[in-house]
């Protein structure tokens, strides 16, 4: 999966690369998540959805909220709090509002 961000939300410097294991590091994704700064959390978020199982669900979890609401993305919030509650569910139906 791919990272579509709109340009006003990129920055044209290279982001650090912050070791899922670091407290420091992922409390600074978390708040240096702004406008101008919201690719990082974003990238991290995705992959610790991904490849960081149960263990960083809760910090992958918290990455992407904190993304997608500076993206102002009200349905993708919707979606990553139905998946985050129902990990075993594959897809949500978004035009009928329901948990599949």
């Amino acid at each position: 999966m791919g990272l579509c961000v709109p340009e006003k939300f990129r920055r044209n410097e290279l982001s650090k690369v912050y070791s899922k294991r670091s407290n420091e590091g992922y409390k600074a994704l978390l708040d240096k998540c702004t406008d101008d700064n919201v690719v990082p959390a974003l990238k991290a978020g995705r992959s610790l959805w991904y490849w960081g199982g149960e263990k960083y669900s809760e910090r992958a979890y918290n990455l992407l909220k904190k993304a997608y609401t500076v993206l102002q993305h009200e349905t993708l919030l919707h979606i990553l709090e139905i998946h985050y509650n129902n990990r075993e569910i594959k897809w949500v139906d978004m035009t009928d509002s329901k948990e599949v």
